[in-house]
């Protein structure tokens, strides 16, 4: 799994892409965190429309939404906005967002395309 980080006028774009891997998303949003301009309650643009999660486990998933919500003063009341390209990553992306619902401030929605997603996050 790799990522790209960016920062944009107003909110950040984080790019997931190749075999989704759990183990990564603590440094993923660590180094996300630590950028300079990173502050609580941002905006975050998360394409993950190269992203392949084929052999993710709900074991995985619950991973991901345990290290999400035990950072969830990092991410403060940040919206999310996310973007896939298949079935498989959006159904999963709505599980996600079950399994963190009543552990964060944060706010977040899944989508099919990059103009649906920057219109949510306006």
């Amino acid at each position: 799994m790799e990522y790209q980080i960016t920062a944009h006028k107003g909110f950040f774009e984080l790019k997931i892409s190749g075999a989704i891997d759990a183990q990564k998303y603590p440094s993923m949003f660590d180094t996300l965190f630590a950028h300079k301009d990173w502050v609580p309650g941002m905006r975050l643009l998360v394409d993950e429309s190269e992203l392949r999660a084929d052999h993710l486990t709900i074991a995985d998933l619950e991973t991901i939404a345990v290290f999400c919500t035990d950072r969830s003063s990092d991410f403060g009341s940040a919206k999310l906005s996310m973007y896939v390209s298949r079935d498989l990553e959006y159904g999963l992306n709505r599980m996600w967002h079950v399994f963190i619902k009543d552990g964060w401030d944060a706010e977040g929605n899944v989508f099919r395309s990059r103009e649906e997603a920057l219109d949510w996050l306006e």
